[in-house]
C-alpha cells in the first residue's frame, strides 16, 4: 500500500468514508486541526493535520486501526515537535460528516494516483473487515 500519511490522509479518509457510507456502516470523520499561535496569543495558522475515519470506538487511517490513546500520543508528539520559543502549536479534534472542500485540490500538492488510492482502500477494507464480503 502507498503512504498516505504525508499530504494525502484526507484523500484516503474520504475514499474510505465514502465506501463505508455506501455499505451503511455508521462512521464519522475525525479531523485533527493544528494551530500555530505566537507567544503574544496571535493565531497565525490553522492547518489540516490529519484525518481518520471513526467506526465504533476505533479510528482508521492508512497506518491501521487506532484507539483514542494512539491519537492523543500522536497529537502530543506533533505539539512538542512544532512548538518553539516564538510560538506554540496545539491541535483540536473534530468529529464531522465532511471535510472542508478547500483541502481537496484538483492537483494535490504531492502526486496522487487515484486508481491506486481506490485499490488500496478496497484492500484495506477487506484487511480490517470493515464491510461485508
Amino acid at each position: 500500500m502507498n503512504n498516505y500519511q504525508e499530504g494525502h490522509c484526507h484523500y484516503f479518509a474520504a475514499k474510505l468514508y465514502s465506501i463505508l457510507q455506501d455499505n451503511d456502516v455508521k462512521c464519522k470523520y475525525c479531523v485533527v486541526y493544528g494551530h500555530h499561535v505566537t507567544n503574544d496569543d496571535e493565531h497565525f495558522a490553522e492547518t489540516l493535520n490529519h484525518c481518520y475515519v471513526k467506526v465504533g470506538k476505533y479510528y482508521y487511517d492508512s497506518r491501521g486501526k487506532n484507539n483514542i490513546t494512539d491519537i492523543k500520543e500522536r497529537e502530543q508528539q506533533m505539539m512538542e515537535s512544532l512548538s518553539n520559543v516564538d510560538s506554540y502549536y496545539y491541535t483540536d479534534r473534530r468529529l464531522t460528516n465532511k471535510i472542508n472542500e478547500a483541502y481537496f485540490t484538483e492537483e494535490p500538492l504531492l502526486p496522487l494516483d487515484y486508481n491506486e488510492l481506490e485499490k488500496d482502500v478496497k484492500d484495506y477494507l477487506h484487511q480490517f473487515r470493515l464491510i461485508p464480503e
